[in-house]
């Protein structure tokens, strides 16, 4: 076979080529990884605002050398189904060969009472999202689920991540390193974790949304701009618009389709997704904060407000009251263990409640010696065990019967700051100042493993889908946990 070289210019019409030809070629040349493009824009995910729509961000894809480019965004109108019914839809990136394009469309489904996913052309189509528009009774209810298939920028020899973006990370680290050794300090947790970036230079952080394996981020502050967000796992950050509150953001979640943050004065929930305008979605001008958010599923959420639990069976589009609290004031940790079974925790109360109906009633299950103390979360790590950890000086309770009962609480390490934790299948990561501990015997035990994985103090930290730990600081220093060899 002859040789193949390519590309030149033409002189007399002796250098032409195909479509074929160059997609080929492009294929080849990006070593054949087809999907979207990780940290290009908004990397194509898929939102609603509980409308009959999608909203598909910013991003860039690549399948079988054959180039795809969104620019700014793309809003899809969803068909509705004939009430009674649903139906499950696709959004694919797709290539039609006989228009010769490539663009963001809605694989329809057929409707009825228990809907199949339709089924994609994996040679043209690149999956982005399924989306389940449920018309059961009005209004229909949209819920997205994410399936995107990712391809790396660049790999390496060893099948891992070498953008752009990590090469900057990877020259900051070695930065780090070369300061850490000049100033005569262990250089352990230097090679571990490396400085990504400082959003703000004096931010109030009152919470973060970290989620496992997700590279879109949020962070809820009490200055000025109360909500800003990443989709390229901390590197870039953007302010959200439509968050009219005096106060604080104080708790954020994702409910499978769009995103809830919460907070006051007065006491507010507001909806929407990372890159489209905010909307009041709930008000009690009784309370002062909205201080806490759980999900029990895409449609049912819970919100602590005051002494008042709150719930939505819409998926956050409207609240009615659902229980109370007794003697709660500010309630900052809840969790959803699954059957009905919730756990809540917070300032001014030293009680751990229970709920097994859904949070209509709540009883004390626990009073513990942190009254005074802010609860930094409680989270279900496995096994029927529950860890519930205070900020401030506190403790770290464990219980190993979903939260019937629990132990005498302990410090992992002297200031007893437990503001989150890492579950990543067996292993569990607690932050401790600037530290990370590390558990793999759900809670029981705790061992030393990054001595300095933060500038200052970590307040969140979470795993992004190219296996970085990300620990946000106090004082707005993200850094990833990226493996650089000694």
């Amino acid at each position: 076979m002859s040789e193949e070289s390519g590309f030149f210019t033409s002189v007399a019409g002796d250098r032409k080529y195909t479509a074929q030809f160059m997609n080929e070629k492009l294929h080849e040349a990006m070593q054949r990884a087809e999907g979207v493009v990780r940290h290009a824009d908004g990397e194509l995910m898929v939102s609603t605002d509980g409308s009959l729509s999608v909203d598909v961000a910013a991003g860039v894809a690549l399948k079988g050398g054959v180039y795809y480019k969104n620019p700014a965004g793309l809003h899809l109108a969803l068909a509705a189904p004939t009430l009674g019914t649903q139906r499950w839809d696709r959004l694919a990136v797709r290539i039609d060969r006989m228009r010769r394009t490539m663009q963001a469309v809605v694989i329809q489904g057929s409707e009825g009472s228990d809907p199949v996913v339709p089924a994609y052309n994996p040679s043209d189509d690149i999956p982005l999202a399924k989306v389940l528009v449920n018309r059961v009774e009005d209004p229909p209810v949209v819920t997205v689920a994410d399936e995107r298939e990712f391809r790396p920028l660049f790999l390496t020899d060893r099948n891992s991540l070498d953008d752009l973006g990590e090469g900057e990370v990877y020259g900051r680290v070695l930065k780090e390193k070369a300061e850490a050794l000049n100033a005569g300090q262990a250089g352990l947790s230097f090679r571990q974790f490396g400085f990504v970036s400082r959003p703000w230079s004096a931010a109030q952080i009152e919470c973060a949304l970290l989620p496992l394996g997700s590279g879109t981020l949020f962070v809820g502050r009490s200055d000025t701009t109360k909500l800003s967000y990443s989709t390229d796992s901390g590197i870039s950050w953007a302010d959200v618009a439509g968050i009219t509150i005096d106060n604080k953001i104080m708790s954020i979640v994702f409910t499978g389709s769009s995103y809830l943050a919460a907070g006051g004065s007065p006491a507010r929930i507001f909806r929407g997704s990372p890159m489209g305008t905010w909307s009041k979605v709930f008000e009690d001008t009784t309370q002062e904060f909205v201080s806490a958010l759980v999900v029990l599923s895409p449609l049912q959420i819970l919100a602590a407000c005051g002494d008042k639990i709150y719930a939505s069976t819409n998926g956050g589009s409207s609240w009615s009251q659902r229980g109370t609290l007794p003697g709660s004031y500010l309630m900052t940790a809840m969790a959803n263990l699954g059957n009905g079974v919730l756990l809540a925790a917070g300032f001014s109360t030293d009680k751990i409640w229970r709920s097994t109906d859904s949070g209509a009633t709540w009883t004390a299950v626990k009073t513990t010696d942190c009254y005074e103390k802010r609860p930094g979360f409680i989270q279900q790590v496995g096994n029927g065990v529950v860890l519930l950890g205070y900020n401030d000086g506190g403790l770290l309770y464990r219980s190993t019967d979903w939260g019937l009962t629990w132990d005498s609480g302990r410090q992992v390490a002297e200031g007893g700051l437990f503001t989150g934790i890492l579950a990543d299948g067996e292993m569990l990561y607690l932050p401790q100042g600037k530290a990370l501990y590390e558990s793999a015997d759900f809670g029981q035990s705790w061992s030393l493993k990054y001595p300095c994985a933060n500038y200052d103090s970590i307040v969140a930290l979470g795993k992004d889908s190219d296996g970085n730990i990300i620990t946000l600081g106090y004082q707005s220093h993200l850094y990833w946990g990226y493996p650089v060899a000694a």
